[in-house]
């Protein structure tokens, strides 16, 4: 399982809720994401910390290209 996947996963949840506040903005779920869709916003911009954290790990882990010496 690739590490980026848990992050790709909270940023799409986030996006899909998001996207039914603003197609419903009197919907109950209205109340749950507070003004404007607040909270769907910060499950968005979490699931991009992971991503971002994910790729920056994964980097770090990964071996450089080694250069040879001519």
């Amino acid at each position: 399982m690739s590490p980026v996947r848990p992050g790709l996963v909270v940023l799409s949840a986030g996006a899909l809720v998001d996207a039914v506040y603003h197609a419903a903005p009197d919907s109950p779920l209205g109340a749950v994401l507070g003004p404007e869709g607040f909270n769907a916003h910060l499950i968005i911009f979490v699931g991009m910390l992971i991503v971002l954290a994910s790729v920056l790990l994964q980097g770090l882990r990964t071996p450089g290209r080694e250069t040879r010496s001519q």
